[in-house]
């Protein structure tokens, strides 16, 4: 068979073409008739870099949407994560395909660093918490100046302790509660700052929610990629 028929066939056929990019691979005519077929074929591509190097012409043209993958930076750890990444992909039924850009989005990326760490969530996670508590206290402080619960409840019997912790609990996870019944009504002056704090805790404790169930479907995604 004539070996550029069997080009066009094979690429016609896959489900993702790896362009391995090197200085030298920069440097080839026939990669780029290769990349122009796959491309019109509708074929996904993984630019994978085995140097630190930046396409141009063609394959800058070509490459500039898609999602890059760096072996240079650690070949031991990345190669068995592209071996993984590719696995899923070849795996997946042709009527219900995983596109490689959401498996990626799944695995997650710095950039166009393409890595399976979890150091950006771990990252993001710290900085909403850390935020989410030092909203919660400031909220605490504008509840009680308003409406004194802690004193309610001390005076009603409950141990000071328990009462700023039973008023911290509530105001950090019922700030959306109470950011909505403090809208319902007459917003005044004094209440004011406490709506802006109460609407900031809600949105970072949601963060946080959205921030856990990625996780957890993280973590599905890879224990399906070690099978």
């Amino acid at each position: 068979m004539n070996w550029r028929d069997a080009i066009v066939k094979h690429l016609k056929n896959a489900k993702v073409m790896v362009i391995l990019l090197s200085i030298e691979a920069l440097k080839s005519e026939e990669l780029k008739k290769e990349l122009a077929v796959a491309v019109q074929a509708k074929v996904q591509l993984l630019a994978v870099r085995l140097e630190d190097v930046k396409p141009s012409g063609a394959f800058a043209y070509e490459l500039a949407s898609i999602q890059w993958f760096d072996i240079f930076v650690d070949p031991d750890s990345r190669l068995p994560q592209l071996a993984d990444v590719l696995r899923v992909l070849v795996n997946e039924p042709q009527e219900n395909p995983r596109t490689l850009k959401n498996l990626l989005q799944i695995l997650g990326k710095e950039g166009y660093n393409i890595t399976l760490s979890a150091k950006s969530i771990i990252y993001n996670n710290n900085v909403i918490l850390s935020s989410f508590f030092a909203i919660s206290i400031l909220l605490l402080l504008l509840y009680q100046h308003l409406v004194s619960p802690i004193d309610e409840l001390i005076n009603n019997g409950v141990n000071s302790l328990k009462a700023y912790g039973y008023t911290m609990f509530a105001v950090t996870l019922g700030s959306p509660l109470l950011f909505l019944s403090v809208l319902q009504g007459e917003i005044t002056t004094r209440e004011l700052p406490l709506l802006v704090v109460a609407l900031l805790n809600s949105v970072l404790l949601v963060l946080l929610l959205r921030n856990f169930c990625f996780t957890i479907y993280r973590k599905w995604i890879l224990k399906k990629l070690q099978k």
